[in-house]
């Protein structure tokens, strides 16, 4: 049996509970001196804080555009200040300039991106 979509606010929560997750797995492992697991850890943080939306859209399973196009948006908005928050962490929780502009500017792009695939009916 196929499960139906989710709505984007639904979507929007179960991808902000794996981002929580991951966060909490990257703190517990970061305590235990677990290196390789931290590294995996901070990745997947990595892909999923510039990537936002497309997490979004996969944990929806939309297939509307305007679904699509809303998980989009909703993910761009969410991605930039996690983008920072990012930046801050790369830059050994301090506030470097270039490494904020530079991450926001991934987001942006990744977003744009997905933006593009959606409107061209490919994503």
């Amino acid at each position: 049996m196929q499960r139906t979509a989710l709505t984007v606010p639904q979507a929007t929560a179960a991808a902000a509970f794996l981002y929580a997750v991951l966060f909490a797995g990257h703190i517990f492992t970061a305590a235990q001196n677990y290196e390789r697991a931290f590294q995996v850890v901070a990745g997947l943080i990595t892909v999923m804080t510039f990537s936002v939306a497309i997490w979004i859209q996969i944990i929806g399973k939309f297939s509307e555009i305007e679904q699509k196009i809303r998980a989009n948006t909703t993910g761009f908005i969410f991605g930039l200040p996690l983008s920072v928050g990012l930046s801050w962490a790369y830059s050994e929780q301090s506030f470097d300039v270039w490494t904020t502009i530079l991450f926001l500017v991934l987001t942006t792009l990744t977003h744009a991106v997905h933006r593009i695939f959606i409107l061209r009916n490919k994503a």
